[in-house]
């Protein structure tokens, strides 16, 4: 990831899960907006600036730090 080619993003469970109480709208968590809005202005960054998806990324886990959450989450779970 990160070179200029397009490529397919990988598919990430966390997300995926997060994106199904989204379109559900039920038990909507707050970790679902934050990769919501991760998301966003992962793109606007990317479209908008013209930035790479890897810097694009790195400046928008400062404020929508998305990981966190999944790392939070897997933690309380005991999921390794």
């Amino acid at each position: 990831m990160g070179d200029e080619q397009p490529e397919r993003f990988a598919p990430d469970y966390d997300m995926a899960v997060s994106w199904q109480r989204l379109i559900d709208g039920k038990d909507i968590h707050e970790m679902d907006l934050v990769m919501l809005y991760h998301e966003l202005m992962e793109y606007e960054l990317m479209i908008v600036k013209g930035l790479s998806y890897d810097k694009a990324h790195e400046l928008t886990q400062v404020k929508y730090n998305y990981s966190k959450y999944v790392k939070e989450l897997n933690a309380r779970e005991g999921v390794l």
